[in-house]
C-alpha cells in the first residue's frame, strides 16, 4: 500500500516494489480525494515485454471512470508471455477524460512503481537451468538446447499470447521452424516434468 500526496503532476516511485507471477490474477485497489464534483480516469499499464512502451497490446491492465470518494478494486491477470525481471507499473488518474500512457495533463497525477516479474511459479531461469535459444534474433532456423536428461513440454506464444506451437522434447538440441511467422516478438514457455516453468523471448527477423 502506498498513500502519496500531490506530487506536481508525477511521483517516481520506482524504489517501491511488489512481485508478480506470470498466469496469476491480482487485485488493484486505487483511491483519490476530489473535491467538489468530478470524473477521475483511471489507468494503470505494466511494461511486460519490458521494452520500455506501455503501448503494446495487453499492458493496459485497468481501466476506470469514478466520481466516488473510496478505495475501488480491480482484478488483472499477468499474461504467461510476461518476460522474468524488473519492469514498470505505471498509474495514471486524470480529471475529466480518459488519457494515454505518456500523455501530460494538468489536473491529475502519474505515479510510476517497480514489479518483479517472477515468471510462472516464481521458478527464476537459475533454478530451472542451462537452457539456451540462438540466434536471436532469427530468421529461419531458432536453435534451443536442453539439460541432459530433461524431458520438457513446449509452447510458442505470440505477443499477444496466443499459443501458436505446442509439443514435448527430451534433451539436448532442438530446432524450430520460425519461417511460417511473420516478423516480430514471440516467446517460447519450458515446462520440465515437474511443472517448472520458464519463459524466453525471441525476435523473428527477415
Amino acid at each position: 500500500m502506498n498513500s502519496t500526496g500531490s506530487d506536481n503532476g508525477y511521483g517516481d516511485y520506482t524504489s517501491l516494489s511488489v512481485n508478480l507471477s506470470s498466469g496469476s490474477t491480482y487485485n488493484l485497489t486505487l483511491s483519490a480525494g476530489i473535491v467538489g464534483v468530478a470524473t477521475e480516469f483511471w489507468k494503470v499499464w505494466i511494461d511486460y515485454n519490458q521494452n520500455g512502451s506501455f503501448a503494446d497490446p495487453g499492458e493496459e491492465v485497468v481501466s476506470y471512470s469514478s466520481s466516488q470518494i473510496g478505495w475501488e478494486t480491480s482484478t488483472f491477470t499477468v499474461p504467461v508471455n510476461a518476460l522474468t525481471g524488473q519492469t514498470k507499473m505505471r498509474v495514471s488518474m486524470k480529471n475529466g477524460s480518459s488519457q494515454t500512457p505518456c500523455e501530460l495533463f494538468s489536473t491529475g497525477e502519474v505515479e510510476d512503481y517497480t514489479v518483479n516479474m517472477n515468471g510462472i511459479n516464481a521458478i527464476s531461469e537459475t533454478n530451472f537451468g542451462a537452457i539456451s535459444i540462438y540466434p536471436n534474433p532469427v530468421s529461419t532456423k531458432l536453435k534451443a538446447e536442453m539439460p541432459e536428461g530433461t524431458e520438457n513440454s513446449i509452447r510458442i506464444f505470440s505477443i499477444t499470447g496466443n499459443v501458436l506451437k505446442e509439443f514435448q522434447f527430451v534433451k539436448g538440441t532442438f530446432i524450430i521452424d520460425v519461417n511460417e511467422f511473420a516478423p516480430g516478438v514471440y516467446f517460447m514457455e519450458v515446462s520440465d516434468i515437474k511443472g517448472t516453468k520458464m519463459v524466453k523471448r525471441f525476435v523473428v527477423s527477415r
